[in-house]
């Protein structure tokens, strides 16, 4: 194509659709950061309430552990111990 008005109007039109191939880029790369820091803002929505959940079982299980250990006579056991000991010889 010869030079003149009509190259001219191609080429101003071809540089202004560049630029918004490049902008619309930019917006498409900015949304997709947007999506990747929601998602991981997400997981770590669930990560902090997997571990409020294991606190909280480790609480019940810490409780019943002592009530259980409440209940334990270390002198009784070591009676028992020494009574199966003697038996054995």
């Amino acid at each position: 194509m010869r030079d003149g008005p009509g190259k001219s109007a191609l080429r101003a039109k071809a540089l202004k659709v560049l630029q918004r191939r490049k902008q619309l880029e930019g917006q498409r790369d900015s949304l997709s950061q947007q999506s990747w820091n929601m998602t991981q803002a997400s997981m770590m929505t669930d990560n902090l309430a997997n571990t409020m959940a294991t606190v909280d079982a480790m609480k019940g299980a810490s409780k019943s552990l002592r009530k259980q250990y409440g209940k334990i006579d270390v002198d009784k056991i070591e009676r028992l111990q020494d009574e199966m000991a003697e038996l054995m010889e």
